[in-house]
């Protein structure tokens, strides 16, 4: 033993993500804001099972066992807890209200990570984002469109909701959307938002290139960039802790290929990326889909 020797767990912590995150009183500068939406009404809203407001903490649990890598090295990462069951039960519409006034109070020029909790909760995000005469671009990875026509917002109803509010010029990326799970009237058009559309049936190197290369031609410097993961949109075999397991989604092949084209395209932007619908409940005892969720993260953030 020597002076330079710790016990072994204070060691692990600081040679994992753990380290980065800073105590709740010193919070003042951060490199990656984590916001965290621990509810599910929405999906219970939309049929689904419930159990997704346990995705942040299981998520983050997994995160933080990851190795601290050079690139990470002695950056900060901030944690704030944006949503309010209860008061999702009592008035929902208004609770989506307050948490998109909260996450604008905490935006930052740091890079953004916002987990939930159902997709219900990227309208707040989208909303506490959006600002006239700016263009966002929203990619997301899911089986369903989540454009529903439904009366009531729930889950399956954010980018609808948002499309009849955008004060942005919006530009809507759907990949990995099965055919099975998406109605003519979920499909119908959006107000204000072009939607683009591939289908998992047609995912392919040369398709997703071509794609890609369409959103950089759009991507000029007045440009957000939302990575929206639906983690249904990713195969069962590889995430079965999902409200609607996906028989055929997208596989890891299929992730590494739409972040190095998002990376590409997203350049020294602000990174913003939404982790939605993980159910840990229905997880394995390995925490496969929460450790699926976390490695994706870690790819993201170096």
């Amino acid at each position: 033993m020597t002076n330079q020797d710790l016990p072994q767990s204070v060691k692990r912590h600081d040679e994992s993500l753990a380290s980065l995150f800073t105590p709740k009183h010193d919070q003042d500068h951060q490199d990656l804001l984590i916001l965290t939406s621990s509810s599910d009404i929405g999906v219970c809203r939309n049929s689904g099972r419930n159990g997704a407001r346990f995705a942040p903490q299981a998520i983050l649990s997994c995160l933080k066992k990851m190795t601290l890598v050079k690139e990470l090295k002695d950056k900060k990462f901030k944690v704030v807890e944006v949503s309010n069951q209860t008061e999702e039960q009592i008035d929902f519409s208004r609770a989506q209200e307050l948490e998109s006034e909260l996450i604008k109070r905490n935006l930052s020029s740091s890079h953004l990570l916002h987990l939930g909790g159902g997709h219900d909760h990227i309208y707040p995000l989208l909303k506490a984002i959006d600002k006239p005469g700016r263009r966002m671009i929203i990619i997301n990875l899911d089986a369903h469109a989540d454009t529903r026509t439904d009366r009531e917002a729930n889950s399956g109803t954010p980018f609808r909701q948002f499309s009849q509010e955008a004060k942005s010029e919006v530009y809507l990326v759907q990949i990995g959307l099965n055919p099975f799970a998406n109605s003519f009237s979920t499909l119908s058009e959006l107000e204000n938002v072009e939607s683009f559309y591939l289908y998992q049936s047609d995912i392919s190197p040369a398709n997703l290139s071509d794609l890609f290369l369409k959103l950089e031609s759009l991507a000029h410097d007045e440009t957000d960039i939302v990575l929206s993961l639906d983690v249904d949109a990713l195969q069962g075999a590889i995430a079965p802790g999902v409200s609607a397991v996906n028989p055929t989604g997208l596989d890891q092949g299929d992730l590494k290929c739409i972040l190095d084209h998002y990376k590409k395209l997203i350049g020294e932007r602000k990174k913003i990326l939404g982790v939605y619908e993980l159910n840990p409940i229905y997880d394995t005892v390995s925490s496969l889909t929460s450790r699926t969720v976390a490695s994706f993260i870690f790819s993201w953030l170096k």
